[in-house]
């Protein structure tokens, strides 16, 4: 159970610390430009490291579980976690894009 304990931090701190990792470059890469509406790093790398963070996150979550016996237990925790980290994600991706003046809506 420890393990799992550890494996299921290690996904959220995975995938949480990166992508505030990746928010923090983008925001000085935006700053150093001068204008924070250009620079920055780019949507496709931005998105790209975001879906290998998720699938690193996804992995380390289903090997959390790997002392259930019945699959779809699995299956259904994983879909939670998963769920959840995504709505986080998008509140921090839509804060991150308003608190630092990106676009508006």
């Amino acid at each position: 159970m420890k393990r799992a304990f550890q494996y299921t931090l290690a996904a959220w701190l995975r995938f949480f610390g990166g992508f505030g990792i990746e928010a923090g470059v983008d925001h000085y890469l935006r700053m150093r430009d001068g204008n924070v509406t250009s620079g920055g790093i780019p949507e496709p790398l931005w998105f790209g490291i975001h879906i290998f963070l998720g699938a690193v996150s996804a992995w380390l979550a289903w090997s959390a579980t790997q002392s259930f016996y019945a699959t779809w237990r699995r299956v259904a925790v994983v879909s939670v976690e998963l769920a959840v980290m995504f709505f986080i994600y998008m509140a921090r991706c839509l804060a991150y894009v308003i608190q630092t003046g990106i676009d508006t809506l």
